[in-house]
């Protein structure tokens, strides 16, 4: 089985790395990372220049956007179609760096792919996005991600013992990716286990039509759940309450079950994918090449995850602040938004100054009652909107 993609954005990527140095690391010091949007955040350099902002990605390898490329003066080479997590495709490109480092480590030459990621970045909100990274580093490092303290260790393998009391389950390693067994509602399944996905877990579709899971935990109506390669991504979504890993059985997790028969949604092999939403509530080590994930469980393991109360997705579009998704029978309907309307302000506050990501996370806020947005249409019609949100 090949990954073509993160439920989000991932990207299958086909090339090896070599490492030609590193440091040791049997007292591995910890770096930070920045959790934006659900999704680990690194600084890299590649061929001396950054620092980049790279996700951090299990499921992908090295890929830099054209921007990059052209700053290094990279040689294009071998286009070719790209899936994604959504229905369509990307062409992306063949190019080989000098050098990448992240943190202690340091990487010789290796071929990477080169793909434009600014709608993704538009539609998500990043403020900086440079590329990606993952499999050479997980292939190298046993990968220690501390979700609680935004730090990352990278250990030498042969230097790694899990920490007393931590749960370690078997990892399986397929094509660079790494799968864990897990059940929901007690079915047992195969799942993707993913940094690259915001969500906090995802269903293929074949799996969830099979086991009725979206009619057995009453999901919403479609809605816009995040923007892959390829385009966005709609799915109904739910909390649901008896998902086991290992000895954790887990309540209150927001669950996605998109309809796409294309990319990893597609499998019929695969159950889901587990994502950073759900990963974060655990300290979580990778040991590829021990075929070893280890959970040590964060104090929000029982958090109930929050759920979107507005019913529209606001993005970036030509550079201005665009609703890109308006659910049906949804609070912003009922308020009278369209997609395509530019949002002027957000609780009296110009768009230029909201942040994307965190508006994302106020319209899931329990404590919210309602929240205005001002917009514009075509033909210079303007509307103050106010959200009541939902309970």
């Amino acid at each position: 089985m090949r990954k073509t993609t993160s439920c989000v954005f991932a990207i299958h990527l086909l090339f090896s790395a070599a490492c030609v140095r590193s440091t040791d690391n049997a007292d591995a010091v910890a770096f930070p990372f920045s959790l934006v949007d659900n999704r680990p955040f690194i600084d890299a350099t590649v061929n001396g220049h950054g620092p980049l902002k790279m996700i951090l990605d299990t499921g992908g390898r090295l890929l830099i956007t054209p921007a990059v490329a052209e700053t290094l003066e990279l040689t294009l080479t071998d286009p070719y179609p790209l899936g994604g997590a959504g229905a369509g495709t990307e062409t992306a490109y063949k190019a080989t760096v000098d050098a990448l480092e992240v943190g202690p480590a340091a990487f010789g030459a290796m071929p990477g792919d080169v793909l434009p990621l600014s709608d993704i970045q538009d539609a998500i909100g990043f403020k900086q996005w440079d590329g990606v990274v993952g499999a050479e580093i997980f292939e190298r490092y046993v990968v220690e991600l501390d979700f609680a303290a935004s730090t990352m260790r990278l250990i030498e393998p042969d230097d790694f013992v899990p920490r007393a009391g931590a749960v370690v389950l078997p990892l399986t390693i397929d094509d660079g990716y790494p799968f864990v067994d897990a059940t929901i509602a007690g079915v047992p399944g195969r799942y993707l286990v993913d940094t690259g996905d915001r969500s906090s877990l995802s269903f293929c579709s074949s799996f969830s039509a099979k086991h009725g899971l979206a009619e057995r935990y009453d999901a919403s109506e479609p809605m816009l759940t995040g923007w892959g390669v390829g385009g966005p991504i709609e799915a109904p979504v739910a909390l649901v309450n008896d998902f086991d890993i290992g000895p954790f059985k887990v309540d209150g997790v927001l669950a996605r079950f998109p309809h796409l028969t294309t990319g990893l949604f597609g499998d019929s092999e695969l159950a889901g994918s587990i994502g950073a939403g759900f990963l974060k509530r655990f300290r979580v080590t990778f040991d590829d090449r021990g075929s070893r994930l280890i959970l040590e469980p964060e104090a929000q393991l029982r958090q109930k995850d929050a759920v979107d109360r507005s019913g529209m997705w606001v993005g970036r579009r030509d550079g201005k602040a665009t609703i890109l998704h308006v659910t049906s029978s949804s609070p912003a309907a009922d308020a009278g938004l369209r997609v395509g309307d530019q949002v002027i302000a957000v609780d009296g506050v110009a768009s230029e100054g909201v942040d994307l990501i965190e508006l994302r996370e106020r319209l899931k806020e329990p404590g919210r009652s309602d929240i205005t947005v001002d917009v514009a249409r075509e033909g210079g019609q303007t509307l103050e909107a106010r959200i009541q949100l939902r309970g």
